[in-house]
C-alpha cells in the first residue's frame, strides 16, 4: 500500500491518510467496502498505525429466515476474508506469524 505523495506546491510533512474503495461483486447484490488508513504514531509507539477494514453489504434487502440468513452470512464471511487476505502482502503475513 503506497502512501499518497505530498504536494510540491504546499510542502508540509505527510502525517497519514484514509482511503476507501467500494467494489460490486458480479452476479450478486453484494458490495465490498475496503478502508485503508495510516495514522501517525502516538506517544506510546514509534510506529504508525496501519488500519485495514473490510465490510460487506447488500444493495437490496433479503427475506429474514434461518436458511437465507445462514447462507448470506456464510457468503459474506467468505467475501470478507477473501478481500482482507488479498489486501495483505506475503511479507506482512509472514511477519505476523
Amino acid at each position: 500500500m503506497d502512501a499518497p505523495k505530498s504536494w510540491d506546491s504546499f510542502p508540509i510533512p505527510f502525517a497519514g491518510f484514509v482511503h476507501s474503495d467500494t467494489f460490486s461483486v458480479p452476479d450478486t447484490n453484494y458490495l465490498i467496502h475496503v478502508i485503508r488508513a495510516l495514522q501517525p504514531p502516538d506517544v506510546t509507539s514509534e510506529w504508525p498505525a496501519i488500519i485495514l477494514d473490510t465490510d460487506i453489504s447488500t444493495r437490496t434487502p433479503s427475506p429474514i429466515n434461518d436458511e437465507t440468513l445462514e447462507t448470506k452470512l456464510h457468503e459474506m464471511r467468505w467475501l470478507k476474508n477473501k478481500i482482507f487476505f488479498a489486501s495483505l502482502t506475503q511479507k506482512l503475513i509472514e511477519s505476523l506469524k
